[in-house]
């Protein structure tokens, strides 16, 4: 079919032919955005509480994640109603889809906990957890196989245990990497299973640590994926040199994988930390032509837009990584954007 041709062409039969494809991050509703930039590879994600809002105890064995109960939840019109209309408005773009983050903002409340509380490993069980993940995660992958190139599975995975002093992460199952490690395999048996022609990636986080996290979890990975945010603390001096660093390094590791940036992005704000809309834009044209000469396969930009108020997310920079301001006007990175995204390999 032509949506499986396009999964091909990111499976090329020498790493990186063709060159580096350049795509973004986007969300859901943002298709005219994106073909107003002129990107054909999109990246979004299809969160576990976007199929679930929520669960209800009690909760089902590994055992009973079965055909059975995989079909009912893939054959499912309105669970799936959402990520439905998102995967027809990308029809004809190469898609890169994410699954199974640990992110609690990603997590289906628990039916009839006081205030809405979230599913966490720690909170139904870490097996409970595990059969519950592999069951959405199956279903998910069932009912788009065939339409989606690859699977990010989870989301910074190896730096899950840090992401828990953000507020991102719940509970200490996240700093036991042996659990981290089966959470990982969960979601690439789903893949491998139920759509084994897609590649599966993981996005290692390569700002705190990465080099033994690849080379640990590189086995369960067709792609290796880094993201990186080098200027995440300071705007500037640009750090773009970095971002090259890292495909370097992550290529010396990845024992023959190819490696495609799943994240990079630059914010243009807080001012007061150094950033800005034109160091955004210098940000894009470096990070772009510094990447292909590292030898990446892919680089998607983080991201198209984003709140754009000061107030809305911690750290503030998260409020600020899109080329699209509040008012809907184009930053000056918009335009640096397209160019890097039409000039090929």
């Amino acid at each position: 079919s032509g949506d499986r041709s396009r999964a091909d062409a990111l499976l090329p039969a020498e790493p990186c032919a063709g060159g580096m494809l350049r795509g973004v991050t986007a969300g859901w509703d943002e298709r005219a955005l994106v073909d107003e930039i002129g990107a054909q590879h999109v990246h979004f994600w299809i969160s576990w509480r976007s199929v679930q809002p929520t669960l209800s105890p009690p909760y089902l064995a590994l055992s009973e994640v079965d055909e059975a109960a995989v079909a009912s939840l893939a054959g499912d019109n309105k669970r799936f109603a959402g990520p439905d209309a998102a995967l027809q408005r990308y029809q004809g773009k190469t898609l890169v889809l994410g699954l199974g983050s640990g992110f609690t903002n990603a997590m289906p409340d628990i039916a009839g906990s006081a205030g809405g509380e979230r599913v966490t490993p720690d909170r139904i069980g870490r097996d409970a957890y595990i059969a519950q993940l592999l069951l959405y995660a199956r279903a998910t992958v069932r009912r788009y196989r065939g339409k989606v190139a690859g699977w990010q599975i989870e989301n910074e995975p190896n730096v899950a245990a840090e992401t828990i002093a953000f507020g991102w992460r719940a509970g200490d199952a996240w700093t036991d990497r042996a659990f981290v490690r089966r959470v990982l395999e969960v979601l690439r048996d789903a893949v491998r299973s139920e759509d084994p022609q897609a590649f599966i990636t993981i996005n290692f986080h390569t700002d705190i640590h990465y080099e033994q996290d690849i080379v640990d979890w590189r086995d369960l990975v067709d792609r290796v994926g880094i993201d990186a945010y080098p200027n995440y603390v300071l705007g500037k001096p640009l750090q773009t040199a970095r971002v090259a660093e890292r495909v370097r390094r992550a290529r010396a590791l990845a024992d023959g994988r190819p490696v495609i940036i799943m994240e990079t992005g630059y914010p243009s704000a807080p001012t007061a930390s150094g950033y800005s809309e034109a160091n955004q834009a210098r940000y894009i044209d470096e990070v772009f032509a510094q990447a292909r000469d590292a030898g990446a396969c892919a680089l998607y930009w983080f991201k198209l837009t984003s709140p754009e108020d000061a107030g809305s997310a911690e750290p503030p920079l998260e409020n600020y990584w899109g080329v699209v301001r509040a008012d809907a006007t184009k930053k000056a990175g918009w335009a640096r954007l397209r160019a890097a995204l039409a000039a090929g390999p």
